[in-house]
């Protein structure tokens, strides 16, 4: 597959999402994606981000929890 920002080939990665859902931090790593090598840019496949969605929305049990102090400015 070719990046959409630059053209050049993606290859096969790993990377970390965070998201933010009434006030919980969900930190999901080891996600397979496609990156491409030189602009960095990420595609995450579909049935992955109905994953991720699922972990976000709270209907998953996380397989590590972190204690955490988070700060608004």
């Amino acid at each position: 597959m070719r990046c959409s920002q630059c053209g050049n080939q993606m290859v096969n990665s790993h990377t970390t999402v965070t998201a933010v859902r009434d006030r919980t931090a969900f930190i999901t790593e080891s996600i397979p994606c496609l990156e491409c090598p030189v602009c960095g840019h990420i595609v995450i496949k579909q049935e992955v981000a109905r994953t991720l969605e699922t972990i976000s929305s709270g209907r998953a049990i996380p397989s590590t929890t972190y204690r955490a102090w988070v700060f608004k400015w």
